[in-house]
Order: structure tokens, then sequence, then C-alpha cells
């Protein structure tokens, strides 16, 4: 019998691990391209391991991440769409969103440094 996706992502002991689980369980190829956990023309995938997402400062930082690699869609060199969603994906639990409901964050917004990698968005 197959194990629920739950079963196997609370065995995950990393960032990873979890993404390999996710991958396999859906039969999917993982797409790093961009530098992205995984992307397809539907939904951005953000992977993370041991994030208590329910910590709003936690939420928020990845969010943040999330739109940094949209804005990097909207404005690189690159043929891909914005994907409609987002889904974050922890090892203890998940959420989907729509982009379009971030849009003013990702789009020509100088209240953000733009510049700065996703992995060191600071929120004040």
């Amino acid at each position: 019998m197959k194990s629920r996706l739950y079963d196997k992502l609370s065995k995950c002991c990393t960032e990873d691990e979890v993404r390999s689980e996710f991958a396999r369980y859906f039969k999917f190829k993982l797409n790093t391209k961009q530098r992205i956990d995984h992307l397809t023309d539907q939904i951005l995938y953000e992977f993370k391991y041991d994030k208590n997402l329910k910590n709003i400062k936690v939420k928020s930082r990845t969010i943040a991440q999330t739109l940094y690699y949209i804005r990097k869609l909207k404005y690189g060199k690159t043929s891909k769409p914005i994907p409609r969603n987002i889904c974050i994906v922890d090892n203890d639990e998940a959420f989907v969103f729509s982009t379009v409901s971030y849009k003013s964050f990702y789009t020509a917004n100088k209240k953000y440094d733009w510049d700065r990698a996703a992995s060191h968005l600071v929120l004040f």
C-alpha cells in the first residue's frame, strides 16, 4: 500500500529530502532552473525543512523569497511565464496561494531591495 505523503515527508531530515520525496510522490521531474526549488507553468514550489510556517515571521520570509523568484521571472532573461500559484511545502505542512494576490509586491516596486539574494532577505 502506498504511504501517505505526510508520512513520507515527516521522515525527511533535510530540505533536499523534502523536495525529492515530494517529486517522487507526485511523479514529476524536478525543474530547478532559475535557482528555484521547482517550477512549472502553473506553480512555483518552494521547499523547506523544519520551519514553523505558522510563525508569521517565518511565513512572511518564505513568501518574500518566492516573490523574489517571481520577480526574477517577470524581469529576468527567461521565457518562462509567471505561474498562477505558489506552493510552499515543509516536511510538516504546506500552503498554496495565488501569485496575482501579491502582484503589487513583485512588480516595479521601489520600496524593496530586489538586488539582494532571496536567501538574505531581512524583514523589519
